[in-house]
C-alpha cells in the first residue's frame, strides 16, 4: 500500500531556524475510509522506497493492549520524518556533525547554512540557539538524513507527488486470534510481547537485511532487500516458535502453562509494494510519536479515533490542534494561541468544552450542550454516528468571534 492511499501530504509553516523545506505533515485520509481492524495491533513492519527496503521496526500496539491500537499514528510521523521534511526533525551534535563533513548536496548544504556553514565551531553550537540540534526526545540519525539527501528527487520540495506514489509499506501483524485464551494484557504482558517476540524478530531482520536507515546497519554495509526478502527473514527470524508468556500469578499462570501450542506467532502476511488492498496493514515511525497523543487515541473507540483523523485534515489556517499531557487536545486561535475548544475521552467516547454560546452548540446538533459551573464554558458531548468534525469547527470558529466581542 503507498503513501498515497493512507496519507495526504501538506505544507505547513517551518519552525524558525530550520531549512524551509522542513515544512511537511502526512494527514491520514479519513478513517471511516480505511479498513481499521486491518491496521489495528502489534507487529513488524518495512518501508520501501520503488520496493526497495530501507527500514524496519515494530508497532507494539496500544499502551493499554497489544491487539489495539494503530500504526497509522506512528506512520504518519514516520514519512516525513526520515525524508527530511517534517517541522520536527532535529539531530544529536555527532549526526549533525557526520552531515557538516558529508559530500555536498541540497539537502546537507541547506542544514548547513542554517547553522552558519560547514565550518562553524561545533562546539559552539547550542540547542537553545539552534532548532536543529536535539534538546530532548529522539532525533534523527546520519543513516535516516543520508538516505533523504540521496533520493531528493522523491524527498526534496516540489516532488511531493512521487514521494506519495514511491514510499510503500508492509506489515506483518500477531494473529489476534493467538491470544484468544492469554493472560490478561497488563503491562508485564505487553512487555512481554514487544522484546521477547517481537524485537527478536525485529532484531534478527536487521540483522539479515541491513536496511539503509537502521541505526544497528554499519555505514556502507547497507542492502536494498525486496518484499520476498523481508517476508523469507521474518519467516526464518520467527524460529523457533515464540515461548508463551507465563504471569506471575498462580491461576493465570496455570492456565497458561496448560495450552499446548505457544502463546503467539507472527503472521508471514506480505504485499507487493504498490499493491492496492485494503486488507493490507502498514508500520509507523516510533521515534517521532507524540506519546501525548498516543495516550489520548488509546482511549479512543475506532470511530472517536477516525473522527479526530478527519478534523485534523480539515484543520484551516488560524486553528491549530494540541494534544495535551492529560489525554485530550485543545483547538487554538493562532497567533496568541488562545484556547477555543477542549475535547477529552470518556469511556470510548468524547466529551468537549468550547467558548460559544449553547445555542450555537445546539443549533449544530451538541442537543445535550449545557453552561457549565463556571459559567465560562459550554460541556457537550461527541457522537461520530450523530456529528461531523466541521462542527467542531464551526463551534470553534464562533468561540474566535466570541472572543473578538
Amino acid at each position: 500500500m503507498t503513501a498515497r492511499e493512507l496519507f495526504r501530504l501538506n505544507s505547513v509553516e517551518p519552525k524558525q531556524g530550520k531549512p524551509g523545506f522542513m515544512n511537511l505533515r502526512a494527514l491520514r485520509r479519513p478513517g471511516r475510509a480505511i479498513t481499521k481492524e486491518q491496521l489495528t495491533g502489534a507487529g513488524i513492519y518495512g518501508l520501501f522506497l520503488h520496493g526497495s527496503l530501507y527500514y524496519i521496526g515494530i508497532f507494539a500496539g496500544s499502551t493499554r493492549d497489544a491487539l489495539s491500537g494503530t500504526v497509522l499514528v506512528r506512520w504518519k510521523k514516520h514519512l516525513t520524518y526520515q525524508a527530511l521534511r517534517s517541522p520536527e526533525v532535529c539531530f544529536s551534535r555527532s549526526n549533525l556533525g557526520a552531515i557538516l563533513d558529508d559530500a555536498p548536496n541540497p539537502a546537507f548544504d541547506a542544514i548547513a547554512q542554517t547553522l552558519g556553514g560547514r565550518e562553524v565551531d561545533r562546539d559552539l553550537l547550542d540547542a537553545d540557539e539552534h532548532p536543529l540540534l536535539q534538546r530532548h526526545g529522539a532525533s534523527c540519525t546520519y543513516a535516516k538524513a543520508r538516505f533523504a539527501a540521496r533520493h531528493w528527487d522523491v524527498f526534496g520540495p516540489g516532488n511531493e507527488e512521487a514521494m506519495a506514489d514511491g514510499v510503500s509499506f508492509v506489515f506483518a501483524r500477531l494473529k489476534p486470534e493467538a491470544l484468544a485464551d492469554a493472560a490478561p494484557m497488563d503491562a508485564p504482558h505487553r512487555a512481554w510481547i514487544k522484546h521477547k517476540w517481537l524485537g527478536r524478530c525485529e532484531t534478527a531482520m536487521i540483522g539479515t537485511l541491513n536496511p539503509i536507515c537502521n541505526a544497528q546497519t554499519p555505514i556502507g554495509e547497507e542492502k536494498s532487500g525486496t518484499v520476498d526478502d523481508f517476508a523469507r527473514a521474518l519467516k526464518e527470524a520467527s524460529r523457533p516458535a515464540f515461548a508463551p508468556y507465563i504471569p506471575t500469578d498462580g491461576e493465570a499462570a496455570g492456565k497458561v502453562a496448560e495450552q499446548n501450542e505457544p502463546a503467539s506467532e507472527v503472521t508471514d502476511e506480505q504485499e507487493a509494494p504498490h499493491h492496492n488492498d485494503e486488507t493490507e496493514d502498514v508500520g509507523g515511525e516510533i521515534e517521532a510519536v507524540d506519546p501525548q497523543e498516543q495516550r489520548f487515541r488509546d482511549k479512543l473507540s475506532p470511530d472517536c479515533d477516525a473522527f479526530v483523523d478527519e478534523l485534523d485534515e480539515l484543520l484551516p489556517v488560524g486553528i491549530d490542534l494540541k494534544f495535551m499531557k492529560k489525554p485530550g487536545f485543545r483547538l487554538h486561535q493562532e497567533p496568541g494561541h488562545h484556547v477555543l475548544l477542549m475535547v477529552s475521552p470518556r469511556s470510548g467516547g468524547m466529551v468537549g468544552k468550547v467558548g460559544a454560546s449553547v445555542s450555537i452548540a445546539r443549533t449544530l446538533g451538541f442537543q445535550d450542550a449545557d453552561l457549565n459551573n463556571d459559567g465560562k464554558w459550554v460541556d457537550f458531548t461527541i457522537d461520530p454516528a450523530v456529528h461531523q468534525p466541521s462542527a467542531l469547527l464551526t463551534l470553534a470558529g464562533a468561540a474566535m468571534k466570541s472572543k473578538r466581542n
